[in-house]
């Protein structure tokens, strides 16, 4: 029996076989994790999600997402698949960086996020995953 594998195929068999689809088929919420320590190595923060548009589309909406969160200087790499944007959330006057990626996942794409706070600094965990999945899921409109 001749089998016809498609690339979303192939890549779907992949990504079960290395356990990422669990992963990526969670919620915002619960794909959302926070580690580090913060006066030693600054708190890192990450989350995923799946939207219903194009990498280049969804590079867009993140950078839309990332403005109206108050981080300036967004930019937008379509070759490299992300977006970078710094804020002084800490008021301290050191820069963060939030960088954000898009990749290609069958119908839509596979939307990242990954900030980090520098050692010293603390923030609101529960207003930052709130903003990262307003964030995550405008990159798909």
């Amino acid at each position: 029996m001749k089998t016809n594998m498609t690339r979303a195929g192939i890549v779907a068999l992949l990504l079960t076989l290395t356990g990422a689809t669990g992963a990526f088929a969670q919620s915002c919420e619960k794909t959302f994790a926070a580690g580090g320590e913060p006066f030693l190595t600054g708190i890192n923060y990450r989350a995923s999600g799946i939207v219903k548009a194009a990498p280049a589309k969804a590079l867009n909406g993140l950078k839309r997402g990332m403005a109206a969160e108050g981080f300036s200087n967004v930019t937008v790499d379509q070759e490299e698949g992300t977006v970078t944007g710094f804020k002084d959330g800490a008021g301290s006057g050191r820069l963060q960086r939030l960088q954000g990626t898009a990749r290609k996942a069958g119908n839509g794409a596979i939307v990242e996020i990954f900030y980090q706070l520098q050692s010293g600094q603390v923030s609101d965990e529960a207003y930052i995953r709130t903003a990262f999945c307003r964030i995550i899921n405008g990159a798909g409109r």
